[in-house]
């Protein structure tokens, strides 16, 4: 029997720590996969930096000659896609992010005891630019499923990028690709609902992927007045997304409207980007999106209460408590 082959891709675009990246995956003590670098009309020579790796391990690199992802990300991830061969699992990694040596090692030996499995994942450790570990791993559960997935990450109990899942190609062409948001905002987390749908998320134990919080990726900005409003109105189109999804395969949505609000919040509290008037305007702007007009009381409630614990830990920071 064939071993099943893996594809790495990196849509690339920085190149700050793209040689970490690189190095983590030529480090593998399985190198059994291929590496798909896709550069992003980036500025920086990424060939010079990927070409002494190419004795290490197989590389394919692709210099694009138009920037997409400053756009149109998911469109930068699809088009490094076709970059691909007839590899039969996909791990869509990061040019700033680093995986533990035996990372792909622990896939196959999951997948040859597991081979139902669809949709495989690693718990990941936030790194700062330095390398050094930030806040404590939060564990996933062994197994999720679809709606347990959006349940956790909505409740924060679990945090979740795109570059910690190795998914199986022929379930990700069923269920039509990436679901496509503004700034590819939360479109990882509704594509694993929707490769959850056959067979759930599963939690490979014993290493894990680091992802980096580096103030140069969109998940790390919150002072850009134009970011964070695409954030928000991306997690509205996200959980309206949501509710559709949940309907059309009978599953029940087991979060409540009072949670979502608390998820967007976050993102209208911890921004100096706006003043607070513009705030109130955006939270209102919310509930009307979602239809939640009913709840624009207990919202201002929430949104108080939040800025009032952000300046506590601001006020606690600076005194030196």
């Amino acid at each position: 029997m064939t071993r099943p082959t893996l594809a790495i891709i990196i849509p690339a675009y920085k190149a700050a720590f793209l040689r970490e990246a690189v190095e983590s995956i030529a480090r593998q003590t399985c190198k059994d996969f291929t590496l798909y670098v896709g550069d992003d009309a980036s500025k920086d020579d990424l060939e010079a930096i990927i070409e002494p790796y190419k004795k290490d391990i197989n590389i394919v690199f692709k210099r694009f000659e138009n920037n997409v992802g400053g756009k149109d990300l998911v469109g930068q991830w699809e088009r490094c896609l076709e970059m691909l061969g007839n590899e039969e699992w996909i791990w869509l990694f990061s040019d700033d992010d680093v995986m533990d040596e035996n990372c792909v090692e622990l896939f196959y030996e999951h997948i040859e005891k597991h081979p139902r499995h669809n949709l495989l994942h690693f718990d990941f450790q936030t790194i700062n630019e330095k390398g050094e570990n930030l806040y404590k791993v939060r564990p996933f559960p062994k197994m999720s499923s679809s709606v347990e997935l959006f349940d956790n990450i909505l409740n924060h109990r679990v945090f979740s990028t795109v570059v910690e899942y190795i998914f199986r190609r022929e379930v990700f062409e069923k269920v039509n690709g990436f679901q496509r948001f503004d700034l590819a905002w939360a479109s990882d987390n509704a594509t694993w609902m929707k490769i959850g749908l056959y067979g759930g998320i599963h939690t490979i134990d014993g290493a894990l992927v680091k992802w980096r919080a580096s103030g140069q990726n969109i998940s790390s900005i919150s002072d850009s007045e134009s970011i964070v409003n695409r954030k928000v109105n991306a997690t509205i189109a996200y959980f309206n997304w949501a509710k559709q999804f949940f309907i059309e395969n009978q599953i029940e949505d087991t979060t409540t409207n009072i949670e979502k609000l608390k998820y967007i919040m976050t993102a209208v509290v911890y921004t100096s980007a706006i003043n607070y008037n513009q705030k109130y305007q955006l939270i209102m702007s919310c509930l009307k999106d979602l239809n939640l007009e009913n709840l624009r009381v207990a919202s201002l409630a929430l949104w108080l209460s939040d800025e009032t614990k952000k300046r506590i830990k601001t006020l606690i920071a600076y005194k030196g408590y």
